[in-house]
C-alpha cells in the first residue's frame, strides 16, 4: 500500500508507536530505514554497539533512552532504532 494512500495515512495518524520484529535477514533494518526516507523522519540509533562505550551502569543507560524519548517526542516524526538488543 503506497505511503501516500489516505487509508494508510489515517490509520498511520491513530498510531504512536510501531515494533518491527521477526528473524534475522527478513528486512526489518531495510524497512525501517525505508520508512524514515519516506516520512523524513530523525533516527535514533541506540544499537548496543553504538552505546557500548558511553553507558557503563544502569543510571546510564535508563539515562541514555529517558533522553531518546525526550529527544523523539520533540522532534516529530521520529524512529528510535534498537537492533540486536537480543
Amino acid at each position: 500500500m503506497p505511503l501516500g494512500s489516505a487509508n494508510l495515512k489515517e490509520k498511520l495518524d491513530k498510531m504512536a508507536y510501531f515494533l518491527f520484529f521477526g528473524p534475522p535477514g527478513s528486512g526489518k533494518t531495510l524497512a525501517l530505514r525505508a520508512l524514515a526516507t519516506e516520512c523524513n523522519a530523525m533516527t535514533l540509533d541506540l544499537t548496543p554497539s553504538n552505546i557500548a562505550g558511553r553507558c557503563t551502569d544502569k543510571a546510564s543507560i535508563g539515562k541514555t533512552l529517558y533522553m531518546a524519548f525526550a529527544v523523539a517526542k520533540h522532534f516529530h516524526p521520529s524512529i528510535i532504532f534498537m537492533d540486536e538488543i537480543d
